[in-house]
């Protein structure tokens, strides 16, 4: 018998054995879960998070960098898998999503592992704890620990005083992963503080990816073009929630009306629909009563939807002063934030520890938490002084130069091409190793039985 022929199928067998068996094990539940007509393409990339219809940050965020991702992906398209809750598991998602795991199902963390080791180069998680089932998020280990390929996790949320059991998640993570991204320096602190990480040779700064700055419009037409020409517009953006804080800047509205009467704060956006589900409009009627009896009525609105993007610029762009009067000191990122900064707008925020980063040495202002005062006093000064405004406005565009999406886009695909690269020169290197064994014990006398057993024992 040719030995030698049977090589490569021996190889095969040993390093693939769930593509031969695939088609005797297919039922309705495995083809609704992964649509394997899809992942036959040559995709090299798949990403694991929320994603668009979803409406919430990390959907919009993972959408807008696998856009500018793919530019630089040499012509491979990336492929979606999300985790969905009962209701969402079955929305109309675009074709480049082709997995969907039910976030408190753990059996489908496992069964995606299989799947995407077989399929695909390399995996990028977008973690908040949230996103997955079980305490913490957990079961984003059932995944995560049975992968076989390079894993790149992008970290949204690090609380300074996490619990024993999301410490324990955090750390397995980084233990894990070939890399992980963060969008704020103050990440590599608590990291090393709170979850007692003390290696960070993987960890990489990307930031938070906006829209290039050629998209911005002159302020005076923007304003146009949504209705406030000659106004002074102040805007916060966002999913809406009581932890956004808003009640304290219609509070500090009162203030700036009477100094500045031509005034108008735009509150734009849905109430998150994790809220909804919740508390209903609780907090959106709060407000109004607020704006109501303090009789600005005529100088507070809400805009009640959620924003394409282009939307979204035409009224950042119409701003002067864009406000994030956020109460949580722990966050980490804020789209939003950054998105404004990225086409020069003046902010005041709530020196939480995104913003703390991002607005340093005069690239913005900071109020008090849960001081309307402060908020009033801060918009009163700058829109008294034209020429602090065009100051800050400079040094937010120069600060924000490599936030754009198609910068953001190319680090990250530069990243994943290094650790696909090198994954798949060292399992080159273990063929050759392993050719050379098998044909020393052919040698011998050694029965294919035996080979694969004799693989078995040096790979594990």
């Amino acid at each position: 018998m040719n030995y030698l022929a049977i090589l490569p199928v021996l190889y095969y067998i040993k390093r693939k054995p769930f593509s031969i068996f695939a088609a005797m094990s297919k039922n309705t539940k495995e083809s609704q879960f992964f649509n394997k007509s899809e992942i036959s393409s040559d995709a090299d990339v798949i990403f694991v998070g929320t994603f668009p219809p979803i409406e919430c940050g990390i959907a919009t965020y993972m959408k807008d960098l696998i856009e500018a991702h793919d530019i630089f992906n040499e012509g491979s398209k990336s492929h979606i898998c999300v985790v969905a809750d009962n209701e969402d598991h079955i929305l109309d998602y675009p074709a480049e999503v082709v997995g969907k795991i039910r976030k408190n199902i753990a059996g489908d963390y496992r069964k995606a592992a299989v799947i995407i080791n077989e399929n695909y180069k390399l995996l990028h998680v977008q973690h908040e704890f949230g996103i997955f089932g079980g305490s913490w998020g957990g079961k984003i280990l059932g995944l995560t620990e049975n992968l076989t390929i390079p894993l790149v996790v992008t970290f949204h949320t690090l609380a300074r005083n996490p619990s024993r059991k999301a410490c324990e998640i955090i750390q397995k993570l980084i233990a894990k992963c070939d890399r992980f991204f963060i969008m704020a320096e103050t990440a590599i602190e608590i990291l090393r503080e709170s979850y007692g990480v003390s290696e960070f040779e993987k960890a990489r700064l990307i930031p938070h990816g906006t829209p290039p700055v050629s998209k911005t419009l002159n302020i005076k037409h923007a304003k146009k073009q949504i209705g406030y020409e000659g106004k002074n517009v102040i805007s916060t953006f966002g999913l809406i929630s009581k932890g956004k804080g808003l009640e304290y800047m219609v509070d500090a509205m009162g203030k700036v009306v009477d100094r500045f009467p031509d005034t108008q704060y735009l509150i734009l956006g849905k109430t998150h629909p994790k809220i909804i589900e919740s508390e209903g409009e609780e907090y959106r009627l709060l407000l109004k009563k607020m704006i109501q009896k303090k009789g600005l009525c005529n100088n507070v609105r809400f805009i009640n939807k959620y924003f394409k993007i282009e939307e979204l610029l035409l009224y950042l762009n119409a701003t002067d002063i864009y406000i994030t009067p956020y109460l949580e000191y722990n966050q980490m990122v804020s789209g939003t934030l950054a998105y404004a900064l990225s086409l020069g707008k003046v902010i005041v925020s709530t020196p939480y520890i995104y913003a703390k980063e991002l607005l340093a040495d005069g690239r913005g202002f900071f109020s008090g938490f849960r001081d309307s005062r402060s908020l009033a006093d801060r918009i009163i000064r700058i829109l008294g002084s034209p020429s602090l405004m065009k100051n800050t406005e400079k040094k937010a565009l120069a600060y924000t130069e490599k936030f754009a999406w198609n910068f953001v886009g190319e680090q990250v695909a530069i990243f994943h091409k290094e650790l696909i690269n090198g994954a798949e020169e060292a399992v080159q290197k273990r063929q050759v190793q392993n050719t050379r064994k098998i044909v020393n014990w052919m040698k011998n006398g050694l029965f294919p039985v035996d080979i694969c057993k004799g693989l078995s024992e040096t790979e594990n």
